[in-house]
């Protein structure tokens, strides 16, 4: 994720959307499967788990995990959060490659 809350001012907070809707689509963005784009934060719109989970679940697949230790060290429902996501990467990968393709 490339907003971090600390560094924005408050022209920047209001341009990125991060208070209200913003009109600058420079900071609109767009996720796989929804027709309209966001026009908000995405800090603004999701949880720090959930932002937790989507940024350390490609790590998962190399083998590097949060919590010291291997795959059975790691928290179940953290391991079940990171294939839910990895799954949507692939899909929309595929979906990518094969629009690509057409």
């Amino acid at each position: 994720m490339t907003c971090d809350c600390a560094t924005c001012d408050e022209k920047e907070k209001a341009a990125r959307g991060c208070e209200r809707e913003t009109a600058d689509r420079r900071h609109w963005w767009k996720l796989e499967g929804y027709k309209e784009p966001f026009r908000r934060c995405p800090r603004k719109l999701t949880t720090p788990t959930a932002l937790y989970v989507a940024a350390f679940a490609g790590l998962v697949g190399d083998g590097v995990f949060p919590d010291a230790g291997g795959w059975v060290d790691q928290a179940a429902v953290y391991l079940r959060a990171c294939s839910v996501v990895n799954a949507a990467r692939a899909a929309s990968e595929e979906k990518k490659r094969g629009r690509r393709n057409s």
